[in-house]
């Protein structure tokens, strides 16, 4: 027959301290799964219970979780007797025998031999009737060392097996006072399939020595496990009554076998508060399964290692066969699920930096928390960066970190508060250099309605700005202003000049027409663009002549001058290359300059 338990709920007993007894079985929460096909280990805690064919005895810690009175009392009109036969409503194994009948003896003694006072009992513990009938005699008289063969109360459990008198002084001339603490008493407590049957012998006076000596123990039969417990919370040996002789243990139907504490076999020994375990100790009894969704997976591993790529459930069964083959099984389920929330992350950006030369450029690499976290609450991951891949070097201060070159790999790893499960990505450093600022002249002249973008300098893509340092870039459309000074940066990958010395290029712009002395109804320069011959001519010419002309290239080299005194003149440019040039022309103490394109 089997009985099945669902124990998922209680807690998990591997140990045998007194308060954990309940068997039970439980499957250890695994780690998470992160994702499909990621595995983990199943751990089932059970205890391996064996056959009760040899014991082994261990001391543990007088813990009393029962009370020492109630359920039945023992008649105590007389002396030296047996319980009538208790009916255990659960089966208990000793010596490789099963029972479900027991009785208690007022000496501090528990038999399986249901029918004591037959001189060695009935071998094999044959279950009777419970018909009425007159408790037998409970023997006291005894001074063996167990084991001991024919031993006159045997197949028994002693927890203390010594003469104490329940006797009402009243009713029978002992030294009980207290009748209702004092006395002899058994019950059953807990649910299966860990029940326990619990008597007790509650300050007892120990025959001849009277109420001066007060006998207290308590033995516990535990269901399933068929372990046994006796609980001394005080033995004095009475020495002028038959040496003051008691025994701890247990012994088998043949006086053959026998389990003892040290120094507790038969003699006048004391003990206060102290506790015996006698555990079964012969061959396992225990067997595991596993099951997934209800289906048997056919091993008994432990751990089980799954790798699940959906939501799934396994049952861990453990079964524990008696010693007739009879089995309990308890059993625990767990789901794994998949975790989602690590997938929800998104991946990090590539980070740029400017640098001078080869000097360390400084990252924030928390710019790249808020990519990561893709909108999700940031108090529900943690997010960590290291200075490679493999994630051996923890970044403290990732708000401020300097590397000396390109292509630097950071790893960062994205951990679920909730469930612990981590992804590691990475992204890469980039150091562009800082470019050199852009080459020119520093004055330059311009004509109304041009532009910054009119403004001749030697570099890559120009960046205007209204000030030396900082403030917020110009449209390269900006109309120039007469008087007014630009400042001029190169940009390439990102990266702005001025970031250090030498600085922004600043260019100072004047109206080249807006010089006082010429009248500009009466000035012409032609053509422009010119290929060849430029022609100019001042009209008023009987007011002033031209004096002198030079022409400049944008670097501010002088590349022809000519010195004459009329109104016209004419300029030979064929030779020139193509480009931009200014032409500085002299009238009286005026110059005006005119910006012309050679073809």
């Amino acid at each position: 027959m089997r009985k099945i338990y669902y124990l998922g709920l209680l807690f998990s007993v591997l140990s045998f301290g007194q308060a954990d007894l309940p068997l039970t079985v439980n499957i250890q929460n695994p780690l998470p799964v992160c994702s499909p096909g990621d595995c983990v280990n199943l751990m089932a805690e059970y205890r391996d219970l064996k056959e009760t064919t040899s014991y082994q005895v261990q001391s543990i810690g007088f813990a009393p979780i029962y009370p020492f009175n109630g359920g039945t009392v023992l008649d105590a009109s007389n002396d030296d007797v047996w319980s009538p036969v208790f009916q255990l409503p659960f089966p208990f194994c000793f010596y490789g025998q099963k029972y479900t009948q027991v009785m208690v003896g007022s000496n501090g003694v528990i038999t399986f031999n249901i029918a004591p006072s037959v001189p060695g009992g009935i071998p094999g513990g044959v279950e009777i009737p419970l018909t009425p009938f007159s408790p037998g005699f409970c023997n006291w008289n005894f001074n063996q060392s167990l084991p001991s063969a024919g031993f006159h109360t045997a197949n028994a459990i002693y927890g203390v097996y010594q003469d104490t008198d329940i006797r009402n002084s009243g009713a029978g001339g002992g030294a009980v006072t207290n009748p209702s603490i004092q006395n002899v008493n058994y019950y059953i407590t807990g649910t299966a399939p860990n029940r326990i049957f619990v008597a007790n012998f509650n300050q007892l006076p120990a025959y001849q020595c009277g109420a001066s000596q007060l006998q207290t123990s308590q033995v516990l039969l535990y269901e399933t496990t068929n372990v046994i417990d006796i609980l001394i919370s005080k033995r004095t040996p009475c020495a002028s009554w038959q040496g003051g002789a008691g025994v701890v243990g247990i012994q088998n139907q043949s006086g053959t076998l026998a389990t003892i504490p040290p120094g507790r076999n038969t003699g006048a020994w004391s003990a206060t508060n102290e506790a015996w375990r006698f555990i079964p100790d012969g061959n396992s009894t225990t067997t595991l399964s596993w099951s997934l969704n209800g289906v048997s997976l056919n091993t008994s591993a432990n751990p089980l290692t799954v790798c699940p790529t959906e939501m799934n459930t396994y049952q861990a069964f453990v079964s524990y066969a008696d010693c007739q083959g009879e089995q309990t099984v308890l059993y625990d389920d767990i789901t794994v699920n998949i975790e989602t929330a690590i997938s929800l992350v998104a991946n990090p950006l590539d980070i740029t930096a400017c640098a001078v030369g080869s000097q360390p450029a400084t990252f924030d690499l928390t710019q790249n928390t808020a990519v990561i976290l893709n909108g999700q609450n940031p108090l529900d991951y943690e997010i960590k960066y290291y200075s490679s891949p493999s994630l051996t070097t923890y970044i403290s201060n990732a708000e401020a970190t300097s590397f000396v070159s390109s292509g630097q790999t950071i790893g960062v790893e994205i951990i679920a508060e909730e469930t612990g499960c981590s992804v590691i990505k990475t992204f890469d450093l980039i150091v562009n250099t800082i470019p050199a600022p852009p080459t020119g002249n520093t004055l330059q002249y311009f004509v109304p309605g041009e532009t910054l973008a009119d403004i001749e300098l030697t570099g890559g893509n120009i960046v205007w700005f209204s000030q030396e340092n900082g403030g917020m870039s110009l449209p390269n459309t900006t109309a120039l202003v007469d008087g007014t000074t630009y400042y001029a940066a190169t940009s390439d990958s990102g990266c702005l000049s001025g970031k250090s010395n030498p600085g922004r290029l600043a260019v100072s712009v004047y109206n080249a027409l807006s010089n006082p002395g010429f009248e500009m109804s009466d000035f012409r320069i032609f053509p422009n663009p010119v290929k060849d011959i430029l022609n100019i001519s001042y009209a008023n010419s009987y007011e002033k002549e031209i004096s002198a002309i030079t022409v400049e290239n944008l670097l501010g080299q002088v590349v022809m001058t000519k010195t004459i005194h009329k109104p016209n003149t004419q300029l030979d440019l064929s030779a020139f290359e193509r480009g931009t040039y200014l032409v500085k022309i002299t009238v009286g103490n005026a110059i005006k300059t005119v910006k012309i394109i050679k073809e």
